[in-house]
């Protein structure tokens, strides 16, 4: 009797064991599904929102203390760097109008004021940047080309017998 007992709860024990299996199996499937469903709703909410946290975010870091002192310390380097640029090219005008046969002169001359003719150009673009526009202390031009200061010319150009020659 206790071999027939057994035999028994083999028998019920592998039944089991045959329909356990598709069930786990199942039972995986739709939880795997489940979290791909809530994590796909998950994703579609953050795409929804993307262009409304994106000004948010924009407008947070526009007036974050670090970002208007970066852009304030930016403005006032670049405007220095133009000047310092321009103050040069009078230097090489004036040795260029001594010895009108330094070629040395002449390049330094042509290379400066590409620098400067650059380094406005980066000015005024930084000027129309979202997060620097508003930082641009008053003193200093909306705008550099028109200025003697800035606009990349030797206040006395060279003769023209001692200009460059191509």
């Amino acid at each position: 009797m206790d071999h027939d007992r057994f035999k028994t709860d083999v028998r019920d024990a592998n039944k089991a064991g045959r329909t356990a299996a598709p069930s786990v199996i199942a039972w995986t499937v739709a939880g795997i599904v489940v979290i791909a469903l809530i994590l796909g709703g998950f994703y579609l909410v953050r795409l929804a929102t993307a262009p409304a946290r994106g000004t948010g975010d924009t407008i947070l870091k526009d007036h974050d203390a670090d970002n208007r002192i970066a852009q304030q310390r930016a403005f006032v380097t670049m405007y220095e760097g133009v000047k310092a640029s321009d103050a040069k090219l009078q230097v090489l005008a004036d040795t260029m109008t001594r010895t009108p046969a330094d070629v040395k002169a002449q390049a330094d001359f042509q290379g400066t004021q590409l620098i400067c003719l650059d380094q406005v150009a980066d000015y005024n673009a930084k000027v129309q940047e979202t997060l620097a526009a508003r930082w641009l202390p008053a003193e200093l031009p909306a705008s550099l080309g028109a200025d003697p200061l800035t606009d990349c010319k030797p206040d006395v150009l060279p003769t023209p017998a001692t200009a460059p020659s191509r």
